[in-house]
């Protein structure tokens, strides 16, 4: 959003195994959904996918009215309790969109950040989530399927890369011209050396901060020279931010200037006021207006 950030807002819902907690109008609902994709269940985790709703109507219609945009918001190696994922959830709702995240740890019993333990999910398994939402959504009657983005920060920035590359929609649907598919996806520091750049099925946009020292910049940066096609692909890369820049709260707490596992991770309003701006430009040319 373009001019002073809006006022944070922390929201704590207990996940309950199989039921649902609602808010009144565009609150957020916590349930689980299948962990399904094109009618075939994934892996070895169960088939119920915890995830985190907002702007969904309190009675929805039976294909009438007005179809939403949505998108799909995925957490990163340390789960979805920072205030990033439900600052976006809120942020999309008041502007009339629906809003998924995904939890990819609970469902695994996953610990944060430990990528070589055995629960924690492969790119594989978070892709497999990914559209698992993806699928759900698009057969809601009030979302419009072709209008649905992925939004993702960190392991799930990667995700949401990984997501709009046309070999992972081959692997999924094959050559099905009605396959649910992203429109648009919105990468925040993904760490782009973790391979070369997939042939990009959807309009592409990568953020991340000159001074991220955990997935750096530079191999970002490569990603602008490599010929896109139609598809659009931009990288902005703001200075003076390092990776997680707009993370600001964790479980209820504020976060100052911190160290995890050895990379810094220092919040920062101007920068985070800067990649919303130009994420919110970015969904709005491709998915859908984002300012209320």
């Amino acid at each position: 959003m373009k001019g002073a950030m809006p006022a944070k807002l922390v929201l704590t819902v207990s996940l309950l195994a199989f039921g649902l907690t609602s808010c009144a109008g565009v609150g957020q609902v916590d349930q689980r959904i299948p962990r399904e994709v094109a009618g075939q269940t994934y892996g070895d985790a169960p088939d119920a996918l915890p995830v985190r709703t907002w702007g969904f109507p309190d009675q929805p219609a039976d294909g009438a009215g007005e179809k939403r945009p949505a998108a799909i918001l995925l957490h990163g190696c340390s789960g979805w309790y920072g205030d990033r994922i439900p600052d976006w959830g809120e942020r999309l709702s008041e502007a009339g969109w629906v809003a998924v995240a995904v939890d990819s740890h609970a469902v695994r019993g996953a610990p944060d950040c430990d990528f070589d333990h055995p629960a924690y999910p492969s790119n594989l398994e978070r892709r497999i989530d990914a559209y698992a939402a993806l699928s759900w959504l698009s057969q809601k009657p009030f979302v419009d399927a072709s209008r649905v983005a992925a939004i993702g920060f960190s392991d799930g920035g990667r995700t949401a890369l990984d997501v709009v590359s046309g070999d992972t929609r081959q692997y999924f649907f094959g050559d099905r011209p009605d396959a649910p598919r992203f429109a648009a996806s919105v990468a925040y520091y993904p760490g782009c050396d973790s391979w070369t750049r997939p042939q990009l099925a959807a309009p592409t946009q990568i953020i991340v901060g000159a001074e991220d020292d955990w997935t750096p910049a530079p191999p970002c940066r490569h990603w602008r020279d490599i010929p896109a096609g139609d598809t659009t692909v931009e990288v902005h890369i703001i200075e003076n931010a390092t990776h997680g820049f707009n993370l600001h709260t964790w479980e209820g707490h504020r976060l100052g200037p911190r160290t995890y596992d050895g990379h810094r991770l220092i919040p920062n309003g101007q920068a985070e006021a800067k990649a919303e701006t130009y994420a919110t430009d970015f969904l709005t040319e491709h998915v859908a207006p984002v300012e209320p």
